[in-house]
């Protein structure tokens, strides 16, 4: 879990949806907007998973994904909502497809 710092408030998660600049791949659509420091959050939907204890493995999966990746995504405001997948990811393929991002976008400009 991310530490209490380094979550997205309510309000500012609203604003990101809305307003951020937008990734899409195959496990999860982030939105995201540049920042003086690194917030982010994970958003698992009922549909994604009906099963809390599934929603919450998936969580926890992709913020371990999330806590590898902290130091390339130092200036950002992040919010991940995962995507239905037929078989729960690993935290390294979380892990490969934020690369991914990190280098298709972020490498490219914010």
């Amino acid at each position: 879990m991310l530490s209490q710092s380094e979550r997205l408030s309510r309000p500012r998660i609203s604003e990101l949806l809305k307003k951020g600049r937008r990734h899409s791949g195959a496990l999860f659509d982030i939105r995201y907007a540049t920042s003086t420091h690194f917030e982010a959050t994970v958003i698992v939907s009922k549909k994604v998973a009906p099963l809390s204890v599934r929603r919450h493995l998936l969580k926890r999966r992709m913020n371990a994904a999330l806590r590898a990746k902290k130091q390339q995504l130092v200036n950002m405001h992040i919010a991940i909502v995962l995507k239905k997948t037929n078989h729960p990811p690993s935290s390294k393929e979380y892990t490969l497809a934020l690369e991914e991002f990190i280098r298709k976008d972020i490498t490219k400009g914010v």
